[in-house]
């Protein structure tokens, strides 16, 4: 395949990661209004999807030493 070992030379080095949070950054208001919407029209995903934030809001703050908090 031509072209695939110029990449390999030119590839970004380190580990692959996601780009940085920072301290004021938010989902899109559009994000939120579907999450809303689809959680109404569809009770079981919202009653899930209510229960991974409050998940995710309690393992970050409670494991917020051990890395980047994931909220």
């Amino acid at each position: 395949m031509a072209g695939s070992g110029a990449w390999w030379k030119r590839r970004p080095r380190g580990p692959p990661a996601d780009p940085a949070r920072r301290a004021g950054d938010r989902l899109p208001r559009s994000v939120v209004v579907t999450l809303v919407l689809l959680g109404l029209l569809f009770p079981l995903l919202g009653a899930s999807l209510v229960v991974l934030a409050l998940t995710d809001r309690y393992a970050a703050a409670r494991f917020s030493g051990l890395g980047r908090p994931t909220a």
